[in-house]
C-alpha cells in the first residue's frame, strides 16, 4: 500500500506536530508550577492525548500491516487499560495468533480472563442476591 502525500501529512505529521506543541506545553509547565491545578490538568490532557495517538498509531500500522503481532499485543493492552475488554481479547488471540512466545503476552491474556472472570461472578452473584 503506498501512502499518498495528503494521507500522510493528515496522519502523521498533524498528530505529530500537536504532539511535539503538547509535550513542550506540558514540560513548560511541569517546571514552571509543578504543584498548581492548572499545571495538573495540563499534564493529564497530555497523557490522554499521548494515550489517544498511540492507540491511532496501532490501527495505522495494522491497516498497513495486519501480520504485526507486537502492534496488536500493544493496541490489546490499551483496550484492556481502558476497559474495552472484547477489542483487548481480539487483539491479544491476533498477537497470540502471530507470536504465541513473548511471556508478557501469556501473562496479559491471563489477567485479562481472571478480570472477565471476576466480572461475571460479581454479576452471578449480584443476581443470586437480588432473588433472595
Amino acid at each position: 500500500m503506498q501512502l499518498n502525500s495528503t494521507f500522510f501529512v493528515a496522519t502523521v505529521l498533524q498528530p505529530c506536530t500537536l504532539y511535539s506543541e503538547h509535550s513542550v506545553s506540558a514540560l513548560h509547565w511541569r517546571s514552571v508550577a509543578p504543584n498548581t491545578t492548572r499545571a495538573r490538568r495540563y499534564s493529564q490532557g497530555h497523557g490522554r492525548f499521548q494515550e489517544m495517538l498511540a492507540e491511532q498509531s496501532y490501527k495505522l500500522a495494522l491497516n498497513l500491516d495486519p501480520k504485526l503481532a507486537k502492534t496488536h499485543q500493544n493496541l490489546a493492552v490499551i483496550y484492556h487499560i481502558k476497559g474495552n475488554y472484547s477489542s483487548a481479547e481480539y487483539h491479544y488471540k491476533e498477537a497470540y495468533k502471530l507470536d504465541s512466545s513473548p511471556q508478557i503476552l501469556l501473562d496479559n491474556m491471563r489477567k485479562l480472563q481472571r478480570r472477565l472472570f471476576d466480572m461475571q461472578d460479581n454479576t452471578c452473584w449480584r443476581t443470586d442476591a437480588t432473588l433472595q
